[in-house]
């Protein structure tokens, strides 16, 4: 069959002829397949076009009838559904409403695999635009039957995927009272509820509780289908039957010979059709023990019955509803089987009857079957079936199944072969991109030829490919070549590298024994033409080590054709596909005067192989040399400076194509368009992508890239509508520069828009698309739809993992986050990436989960991910986030290398357990290591120094953040102002704040705070005050500082004041910190019966701290009766260290209840809490001297007492 031009066939799907096979030759002729009443109540009436043949059954056919609405499915992935009305005849003894059915989702499908790697059983395309599912789903669904569930197991996504989009009842299907529920394999409570289903009976008995249900009372009788067979069956007529014979169960069986016996379960019959033995798949003299002595008996004639003396069961069974329950119920609990287990057992105490299906039937269970199956469905049209919406240019395609949306370009001939389709199109722009990057698009190239194949969907197979199994190898697994051999039959991988694979298998096999002859000849017998088809064979199939030899064979015997410019073409080329780029820049720099094209290689795979100045330089070299660069130079050395961001070469570079006139090529534009933006130069950027003349796919994704990496969200929405609005579709890619600006702009509404359009063009089938569409999803706040997306993705990678464990963890849903990882590491090890390793160990250090941190430590060691610095300084952080700063410190010692990020990660580490003098220890060190600190070391370092109250450390880290140019910073600014407050140098903090140049709500609140600690409340006042002046909006942290500023200043009134005003003037609701503050203001001004109003009046429980802040009130007013109260609330909650107890010990001191402190003193000690000494220090001429209670340790401590001594007498004077 010659096809030319664009193909919209809609070949519906129709038996095989009587030319098929003996089997085949019994089918009923007399109706379409799919999209047609089965045994239809009226004869000759036409749905799109469909003539529906008349009933099987001239018994059924009445005088009258009514009306019912029923359902043919004619879909694909573009959801086309139609919905007719036909007649239905009433019948009391077979009603379609009483009936339920069960279509069983199959097993792991191992048989059909590779075709099942990924899908399972019945989610297999068959017949161009349909899957296995759908055979049962239109037999259920033209027999009147519209109760239907469907269970699913292994590799369910990709079937749930197609139920929900072809039979999605809000979707055109009118299913009327009816509904097509999906029930997926799931764990229950119980021991056998832990397992997955075990077998065909299990499934069900997993789910019979359903039937149990008072809403399904109705439900007479329950079919059990399988979905992975193939025929047509008008399932009214098997339910008659089943009434008429008072079976409690009925078995579809079919008339098979001796040759397919032992594949089937085969039953034995009496006279009246009763099912006497049942066994399955039986062998020697099992087998011959199960021959029906006459077959006559079920309707065969006597012809038909000597040549199919076996009755084999078609695993399409229909229980009364009651019966199933008592069998999986009672009669047999254990039972896993419907075939080999439960009905075998129920002929001996049930009727269980034959039903005898005279039609094709086939068993979809291997590679071969498939494919002899499909191919039959061609022998009712001519020579082959062409699904909808086909481009097919000028090739040749004889006996085959070309599927929905395939492309198949000039000069491809196809026979014996079944392509499964695509998915998604792709523009002719899309194409040209590909085409340009020497990548390949998906569908068929040109001048390919394919024979006795299996094609499976969104395939990419390159021009001049030749996939032929002329060696007739039975079977073969070789999925690092491309493609696996099942029965003779050829089945290509469906990986990003199925081109270059099936290229290798093609053009290896093509040039095998050229190959061959090259290693024996030692004299040049080989023409030019020869060595070059040869070399790209091997550049075609990425064959090093027999390019090398050609290589070696030029070297020895032809020492002229080794010399010529295509030869050494072919051999730079061969090295840099290969990703050889040394022994390519060798062979480059051998050739005394490489041309355009030589140095356009180099430029090249040095651009695409990230070593972006040695690309750079090399197109200096080539300037140099004289030689002119062309237009296909300029794309390559841009994407290096892109690289590099070296605008000012590229600048230089843009001159350049500018004085040659190629500034306006569509390609040279576009990579300076990504140039600019990926430098920052949006402005220029947008000028070059202005002033072209045509602007493909490519330039517009380009640009929009730029604007969506500057986070321009408003630009790049406007690119993203323009484009369209001139016509240009967007395709993945610009999906994918998109959705990060949508996610940083937290705009879900938009969102939620690009994921429906990547749905409708399948874009979300795309691994790099679905990633973004989660991650999007997370970041905007929506973990469940960012969940629910990833459990539907088919396919996952690296990134896919990490973006949904990054997700749950930045939403803090940490043990989510674990238990994703868990699971990954079972499912899909083999993409654990450092990335992953890096937000898992995050989560523990949210977690202080050290067990879990310590495990992923060992997990590091054993794969090797612990050299990558990344997980190093990670873990170290773990463990100083965990507090275990000896092992943080201990493992900080044993990495090498560090850098800067190490060492900030230990001293955050020893700055938040308290280490402060180790900080500066470790900081020392980093400076002597030669390892420069950055801001966030300083944001670090000047904290430690108000813990040490060590003003000169911090006017050092001062002048050292001043001459790192670190102050222009503004968190290194607020650090400033926080530690020279807290050192009491007020007045320098005040400086710093009045010298930035931004400031944020940090820099307001840290200022506003250090006029608390010093008293200088009316200071805090005119400075939040200065604040609101300025347009910036407090939030809750600065109303902390300003009521504890207030409370140090005795400012009652103005912190009442303020506390209201929060509340009502800008709806911040106080939290706990902030009753703390007003309690401490209060109880400090002697308001305690107001303070203790206020702490009743407390929306929520008070704590310790807001009891405690009372009690220090009543120690100061010496209110020993409310302060005992107090105690008690506070020993009821639990006190959280000695501070309570030193303040009651101390309350009862100050009215000399000698006794009463000292029982505090001793409960305290009972109790397990001990008083750290006193301490103070002061720091002198850069020394920093500490003093505790008690401790005479200091070198001067007598002359420090003797001098406090005086003090005390001048005091007393």
């Amino acid at each position: 069959m010659e096809l030319h031009g664009f193909s919209s066939v809609s070949s519906n799907m129709a038996m095989p002829s009587s030319s098929s096979s003996s089997h085949h030759e019994r089918f009923l002729s007399s109706s379409s397949f799919f999209g047609t009443r089965i045994g239809s109540r009226q004869p000759n009436i036409s749905i799109s076009g469909v003539q529906l043949g008349k009933s099987n059954n001239s018994r059924r056919k009445c005088a009258t009838f009514k009306r019912h609405v029923t359902t043919s499915i004619l879909a694909d992935v573009a959801k086309d559904f139609m919905t007719f009305q036909a007649p239905m005849f009433t019948k009391p003894e077979a009603d379609p409403k009483t009936v339920a059915s069960i279509i069983l989702g199959g097993g792991a499908g191992t048989r059909l695999f590779p075709l099942t790697g990924r899908r399972a059983k019945p989610a297999v395309p068959i017949g161009g635009c349909y899957r296995l599912i759908d055979v049962p789903m239109s037999n259920c669904i033209n027999s009147g039957i519209n109760k239907i569930y469907i269970l699913t197991q292994f590799n369910s996504q990709s079937l749930n995927r197609h139920i929900a989009r072809t039979y999605n009842l809000g979707n055109g299907v009118n299913f009327g009272d009816g509904f097509v529920e999906v029930l997926a394999a799931t764990q229950t409570p119980g021991e056998s509820g832990k397992k997955w289903f075990q077998g065909t009976a299990d499934a069900v008995r997993q789910f019979i509780w359903m039937f149990e249900d008072a809403k399904h009372r109705h439900i007479e009788n329950i079919l059990i289908l399988s979905g992975d067979h193939l025929y047509r069956m008008d399932y009214m007529d098997f339910l008659q039957h089943h009434i008429d014979s008072g079976a409690d169960i009925s078995v579809s069986c079919i008339p098979v010979d001796e040759s397919r016996a032992s594949d089937f379960g085969l039953v034995k019959v009496d006279e009246e059709g009763r099912i006497r033995q049942f066994l399955e798949k039986p062998k020697g003299e099992s087998l011959r023990s199960m021959v029906q002595v006459d077959t006559t008996l079920l309707g065969l004639s006597v012809s038909e019955a000597k040549n199919f003396p076996y009755i084999a069961s078609m695993g399409v069974y229909l229980f009364r509803t009651d019966v199933l329950l008592k069998l999986l119920r009672w009669h047999y609990p254990t039972a896993n089987d419907f075939g080999s287990e439960v009905i075998p057992m129920a002929t001996k105490d049930f009727k269980v009857q034959a039903y005898l299906f005279n039609g094709y039937w086939e068993d979809i269970g291997t590679i071969k079957s498939f494919f002899d199956a499909n191919l039959s469905l061609t022998d009712q049209v001519k020579d082959s079936i062409i699904s909808h919406g086909c481009f097919l240019r000028e090739c040749s395609v004889e006996h085959s199944i070309v599927g929905i949306r395939s492309r198949l370009e000039y000069g491809v001939e196809m026979k014996d072969t079944i392509m499964m389709g695509a998915d998604y199109y792709q523009t002719e722009a899309e194409i040209a991109a590909l085409l340009a990057e020497s990548k390949v698009p998906v569908g068929i190239g040109r001048d390919t030829k394919i024979m006795n194949c299996i094609i499976d969907k969104n395939a990419r197979i390159g021009k001049n490919v030749i996939i032929a199994n002329k060696d007739n190898v039975e079977e073969a697994d070789r999925p690092s070549e491309g493609f696996y051999i099942r029965s003779g039959i050829t089945v290509p991988t469906t990986s990003d590298a199925i081109a270059m694979s099936i290229t290798k298998l093609s053009l290896t096999k093509l040039s095998l024994k050229s190959l061959k002859r090259v290693t024996a000849i030692r004299a040049p017998e080989l023409s030019l033409t020869e060595y070059t088809r040869l070399l790209e064979t091997c550049i075609q199939s990425k064959s090093l080590a027999e390019g090398k030899k050609i290589h070696q064979h030029l070297l020895e015997n032809n020492i002229t054709h080794i010399n010529n410019p295509f030869v050494l073409e072919k051999l730079a080329r061969l090295y840099v596909s290969c990703n050889e780029i040394e022994l390519a820049r060798y062979l480059f720099d051998t050739i005394p005067e490489p041309n355009v094209v030589f140095y356009n290689l180099m430029i090249r795979a040095y651009a695409w192989n990230g070593t972006f100045e040695r690309a750079l330089d090399l197109y200096y070299e080539m300037l140099q040399s004289g030689i002119l660069p062309n237009k296909f130079t300029f794309p390559f050395v841009l994407k290096a400076c892109s690289g590099l961001q070296a605008i000012e070469d590229g600048r230089e570079i843009h001159v350049h194509a500018e004085r040659l006139g190629l500034n306006l090529d569509i390609y040279i534009c576009t990579a300076l368009i990504d140039l600019y933006a990926k430098c920052g130069d949006l402005d220029q950027a947008k000028w070059v992508f202005d002033i072209m003349s045509r602007r493909d796919v490519v330039a517009w994704n380009a640009m929009i890239a730029g604007f969506s990496l500057h986070g321009s969200y408003d630009n790049t929405i406007h690119l993203f509508i323009e484009m369209q609005k001139e016509g240009i579709n967007p395709n993945s890619s610009t999906i994918v520069a998109v959705l990060p600006t949508v996610a940083g702009a937290n705009e879900l509404k938009q969102g939620e828009a690009l994921h429906g359009y990547c749905v409708r063009r399948s874009f979300d089938n795309d691994v790099v698309v679905g990633t973004g569409l989660l991650d999007m999803y997370a970041k905007c706040g929506c973990i469940s739809h960012a969940s629910r997306f990833f459990n539907l993705m088919d396919v996952k990678n690296g990134v896919t993992w990490s973006a949904m464990i990054r997700a749950y963890v930045t939403c803090e849903f940490m043990r989510e986050g674990l238990r994703l990882y868990d699971r990954m590491v079972i499912e899909d090890a083999r993409n654990l990436t450092p990335a992953t390793l890096g937000t898992v160990l995050r989560a523990c250090a949210k977690l202080t989960d050290l067990s879990k941190g310590r495990r992923i430590h060992c997990f590091t060691i054993k794969t090797g991910f612990l050299l990558d610095i990344m997980v190093g300084n990670t873990l170290l952080s773990m463990y100083a986030k965990c507090g275990i700063i000896d092992d943080a410190v201990r493992f900080f010692d044993e990495m090498n290398p560090k850098d800067t990020i190490t060492y900030n990660a230990i001293i955050s580490g020893c700055l938040q357990n308290g280490y402060a003098q180790e900080v500066l220890h470790i900081f020392h060190e980093m400076q002597l290591s030669g390892i420069e600190p950055d801001s966030a070391t300083m944001v670090s370092v000047l904290p430690t120094c108000s813990h040490l109250a060590s003003p000169q450390h911090g006017a050092c880290g001062h002048g050292f953040s001043i001459t790192r140019c670190f102050v222009a910073d503004t968190s290194i600014c607020n650090a400033l102002i926080d530690m020279y407050s807290k050192c009491g140098k007020i007045d320098i903090a005040r400086k710093v704040f009045d010298g930035m140049d931004r400031r944020d709500i940090v820099s307001w609140n840290a200022m506003i705070d250090g006029y608390g600690i010093h008293g200088l409340g009316k200071e805090a006042l005119l400075l939040f005050n200065k604040m609101k002046g300025v347009g910036l909006e407090p939030d809750a942290v600065t109303f902390i500082c300003l009521l504890s500023s207030c409370s140090h200043s005795g400012l009652v009134t103005e912190g009442k004041q303020l506390f209201n005003y929060m509340i009502q003037g800008l709806n911040i609701v106080p939290k706990m910190d902030h009753y703390i503050c007003m309690v401490d203001l209060l109880g400090r001004s002697g308001l305690l019966d107001e303070a203790c109003k206020f702490i009743d009046e407390m929306p929520f429980m008070p704590d310790v701290h807001v009891w405690g802040a009372l009690l220090a009130a009543c120690r100061i007013y010496k209110n020993v009766e409310l302060g005992e109260e107090v105690s008690k609330k506070i020993q009821i909650l639990g006190p959280e260290g000695t501070g309570n107890f030193v303040l009651l010990s101390n309350m009862y001191s100050t009215v000399s209840r000698w006794d009463d402190a000292a029982n505090v003193r001793i409960m305290q000690r009972d109790q397990g809490f001990k008083k750290s000494a006193g301490c103070s220090w002061v720091e002198i001429n850069g020394i920093t001297h500490a003093f505790f209670g008690g401790d005479r340790s200091h070198p001067q401590s007598e002359q420090i007492n003797k001098i406090l001594d005086e003090l005390v007498v001048e005091m007393t004077k």
